[in-house]
């Protein structure tokens, strides 16, 4: 377990998959909704209280993001005002990666550039308005990557799982992990 200061309001926790088995809790099992996640959220808030030597309530109100990587998940905590509503929420990170090409020169460049790296995908190409609309589904850890490769042959567009079923709907699929084998 790794507990890092970002600012005076925020700090995260990165978790191993051991820390999260002695936890008692998986991934997939994070939803303030489970007592489970309620029980592990107060034990991390202890530990941060200790280590960084701050004064930090479970009571407050706070935002607490969870993200999936290669060996664990990492858990952001912004503390918000000191207003005694004691709400806690806990957002995932979309598991989606969108991008816009405006020719299809540009999405078989991208996915020549790329083949290598980007093996662990599953990958959905659209016709959509003027162009293809590429929806990838990148194994943890790798979609900053993913993203930042993207970026030099297309417009990145929002991660929402929003805008893939919309894509599903108005756009005319093409290709289904034609271009990636799907992830094991």
């Amino acid at each position: 377990m790794k507990i890092e200061s970002v600012n005076e309001n925020c700090f995260y926790i990165l978790l191993s998959d051991e820390d999260m088995k002695e936890l008692v809790i998986s991934f997939e099992e994070l939803d303030y909704s489970n007592i489970e996640t309620r029980r592990v959220i107060w034990t991390l808030l202890e530990e941060a209280r200790n280590s960084l030597k701050r004064d930090i309530d479970p009571q407050d109100r706070m935002l607490i993001e969870v993200s999936k990587n290669i060996s664990g998940c990492k858990i952001e905590f912004t503390l918000g005002k000191k207003d005694g509503s004691g709400k806690l929420k806990i957002k995932k990170e979309s598991p989606f990666l969108n991008a816009f090409f405006k020719d299809f020169s540009a999405l078989c460049a991208f996915f020549e550039q790329c083949r290598p790296e980007n093996a662990l995908c599953e990958s959905e190409v659209y016709k959509y308005k003027s162009g293809y609309a590429l929806v990838l589904t990148p194994k943890p850890g790798f979609k900053t990557k993913l993203r930042m490769n993207i970026s030099e042959y297309a417009s990145v567009l929002p991660d929402s799982p929003i805008f893939a079923c919309s894509l599903k709907e108005h756009g005319q699929l093409i290709s289904r992990n034609s271009f990636f084998p799907p992830a094991p």
